[in-house]
């Protein structure tokens, strides 16, 4: 009797056992965004496109009507109160602190650009996110498991 008993209660735990490589625990959830934050601007002459990577903030700026990337330009970078200017990294790359906006929230920036024929005044909104939390542990079946080997014990040895 003793042996049945522990014998389907083995059984009975064996579907939830994982195999070929297969993980049956919690599956951590999925990131809904794996870029990195970024912003779009468009003024009548001028396109800027900023990335934020790690603790620089990235500013790519093209014309409107080619695509070409615009060299030579004076970007000045406005949020919260502060302004900052941007050093040109190659044509049509340009490179500022990301200081002022790595912190998560929403940030309003104004973007001023002088040069070549161009003075636009564009706005833009940045939205840095909290960095993710680490997924749980996939080893709630264990408790679960474990618990129903005690109750399976327990109730063997009552009925011996």
């Amino acid at each position: 009797m003793l042996f049945s008993i522990l014998v389907s209660g083995f059984l009975l735990l064996s579907p939830a056992h994982a195999h070929n490589g297969e993980d049956h625990g919690v599956t951590p959830a999925m990131v809904g965004q794996s870029l990195e934050p970024r912003f779009e601007a468009r003024g009548t002459l001028a396109e800027m496109t900023g990335i934020l990577s790690e603790d620089h903030l990235w500013l790519f700026v093209t014309r409107v009507a080619t695509s070409e990337p615009w060299p030579n330009l004076k970007i000045e970078v406005e949020t919260a109160g502060q302004t900052r200017q941007a050093a040109e990294q190659s044509s049509g790359v340009y490179q500022l602190d990301a200081e002022p906006v790595a912190q998560p929230g929403r940030h309003a920036l104004t973007l001023t650009l002088q040069g070549q024929g161009l003075e636009e005044l564009l706005t833009a909104e940045l939205i840095t996110p909290a960095p993710a939390t680490s997924p749980v542990s996939g080893y709630g079946w264990l408790a679960a498991a474990l618990g129903a080997v005690v109750a399976l014990i327990a109730v063997a040895l009552l009925y011996r």
